[in-house]
């Protein structure tokens, strides 16, 4: 009788599992169209340091984007306007399916980053990245691998004294020979980050391990693990852009590659190596 009574429990358990994660799927499939945006005009907003005029398909990037609204007289540099081919081609290349508007935000953050990378020396980098007195530290992994968790970590360890900058989709520029950090719109998941400018210290790439070891790379090591990060361009001035600006982020800032647990010694081994 136990028997049939549990295998009853697993049998309501994933029925339950099947059915409101189709209905999540159907709720947002449902309601894609009530944020399209039919008569607000363009919006002008502030992202690196570059004004920026940006026509949306739907209002909910414009509501993602509502901290980095500029209200100022000073003309924007470039606009994206988000056409129905732009947002089908990240359908086409997204590993989940998604609806519209959310395809509709990362078609601006693609055109943004490539008109940053051909013309105003910035690159895109996927990373979670903090800054702790004046410098900005940057990790960065393989999604799942936990760079957020890690940064989580060093929120809990020092508190305060740490402002999260982005979680996920930052832009690096080069100005006056150095290297700066900037918030974006784009915070990942939980939509942690900040609208603020740092100079960068130190990056490190994450790997889980079993104990925490940290060790510093040379530029021809980091390289490739930068080009798994980033936005490749396919236009050839676009990549000499970009391989030109690696050079000398390479030379100028430390890599490190580390192992690391889910720990408060993750941070302090971290923080002692990088902040040198």
């Amino acid at each position: 009788m136990l028997y049939y009574i549990i295998l009853l429990l697993i049998v309501f358990l994933l029925y339950c599992l099947i059915k409101y994660d189709a209905c999540d799927k159907l709720i947002m499939y449902k309601h894609k169209n009530i944020f399209k945006n039919k008569d607000l005009s363009m919006g002008k907003y502030k992202i690196a340091d570059l004004i920026i005029e940006v026509n949306p398909k739907y209002l909910h990037s414009e509501k993602l984007m509502k901290n980095y609204e500029y209200s100022g007289a000073e003309k924007p540099v470039f606009t994206v306007n988000v056409t129905d081919e732009m947002i089908a081609y990240e359908g086409s290349i997204s590993e989940q399916d998604y609806p519209d508007f959310y395809y509709d935000f990362l078609a601006i953050l693609r055109c943004i980053c490539l008109n940053i990378l051909k013309n105003f020396n910035g690159f895109f980098f996927h990373c979670s990245s903090l800054e702790l007195d004046g410098k900005a530290y940057l990790f960065t992994a393989h999604s799942g691998t936990g760079k957020s968790t890690h940064t989580r970590l060093w929120r809990e360890y020092f508190g305060d004294k740490v402002t999260m900058i982005n979680d996920d989709k930052p832009i690096i520029r080069l100005i006056n020979g150095r290297f700066y950090i900037y918030g974006t719109p784009w915070q990942g998941k939980e939509n942690i980050g900040n609208n603020v400018k740092v100079p960068v210290h130190a990056v490190c790439f994450l790997r889980q391990g079993k104990d925490n070891k940290i060790k510093k790379l040379t530029p021809i090591e980091a390289l490739p693990l930068f080009f798994d990060q980033t936005e490749r361009p396919k236009d050839k001035k676009s990549m000499e852009n970009l391989l030109d600006l690696f050079n000398l982020f390479l030379k100028e800032i430390p890599i490190y590659m580390m192992d690391c647990t889910i720990s408060e010694d993750a941070v302090i081994t971290a923080y002692k190596e990088m902040s040198k």
